[in-house]
């Protein structure tokens, strides 16, 4: 059996995992709270702030018992608390002994191993988080800058959100560098919306929210800059499937249309629901 240290795709250790489990819990903080900080966070865990910086820089390792307080400060759900301790127990472990896969099974004790994978993570976070598709089409801008600082000022956001998001969008290989330069693996990413799912849903609230921020802007730049209409009509629901095929396909004639010499990132929401709730029939016998 291959060790765990030999399987990862990305050859991410342990002690590697374990650090970027913190990171995104500082992260989920700062989207959070704009105003924390690594300083507030050490606060939390209860280590000093040099301590917190050592750590995150790899320089230094979190005991088990340490580990299970953290991760109790930080309110972490069963399953990341449980893939988090595993994790710390397995970068104490010497990457080549005999013994080390034995103490893989023990640790795993039955459970499937991808689940500390880090891509199912990360295919989480970039599905319920709106400024991951921000960031690769951003790429696409010919005004575009690889740089955190730009990246976080031009979308409005903390520069350590920024910092995190390319990190994963490079592991889930929808970014790449060339010659020192962001740039997307792929011209368009479809996200599927043909069943129901809590992440994806997410993503859509966040965009309609940033939608009605932008509704309540009322400069005439911002006027120009947006359109926000809408239509009231009566449907024959049996043409609802003709209908989002028809809706699919306008989308994707914008998406050429509006290409080309880009300098901005746009979002076209369309939301097409129910007024009016179900006729209710009764069954026949």
């Amino acid at each position: 059996m291959q060790s765990l240290l030999g399987m990862r795709q990305e050859e991410i250790s342990a002690k590697d995992e374990v650090i970027e489990i913190l990171r995104e819990c500082l992260t989920e903080k700062v989207q959070n709270n704009s105003r924390y900080s690594a300083r507030a966070f050490a606060r939390d865990i209860q280590v000093s702030p040099a301590f917190i910086s050592m750590l995150l820089a790899g320089k230094k390792k979190l005991s088990l018992d340490r580990a299970r307080q953290v991760s109790f400060a930080l309110e972490m759900s069963d399953r990341r608390r449980h893939n988090f301790l595993r994790l710390v127990a397995l970068s104490s472990l010497p990457t080549r002994s005999s013994s080390t896969q034995d103490l893989e099974k023990l640790l795993f004790n039955g459970h499937d191993r991808k689940d500390i994978f880090p891509l199912e993570v990360d295919q989480f976070k970039f599905f319920c988080n709106w400024y991951y598709i921000a960031i690769l089409d951003l790429t696409a801008c010919r005004n575009f800058k690889s740089e955190v600082s730009w990246i976080a000022d031009r979308l409005e956001l903390s520069p350590l959100v920024v910092q995190d998001a390319i990190k994963r969008l490079l592991r889930l290989k929808l970014l790449k560098r060339v010659r020192g330069r962001l740039k997307k693996t792929n011209n368009h990413v479809a996200i599927p919306t043909s069943a129901p799912n809590s992440s994806i849903r997410n993503f859509h609230h966040q965009m309609i929210d940033k939608a009605k921020a932008f509704l309540n802007q009322q400069g005439e730049n911002d006027f120009r800059r947006r359109d926000i209409s809408a239509i009231t009509i009566a449907i024959d629901p049996r043409k609802m499937e003709e209908a989002k095929k028809r809706i699919n396909e306008f989308k994707n004639q914008m998406a050429e249309f509006l290409g080309g010499h880009c300098t901005e990132v746009y979002q076209l929401n369309l939301q097409f629901f129910p007024l009016s709730k179900p006729e209710n029939k009764e069954e026949k016998p």
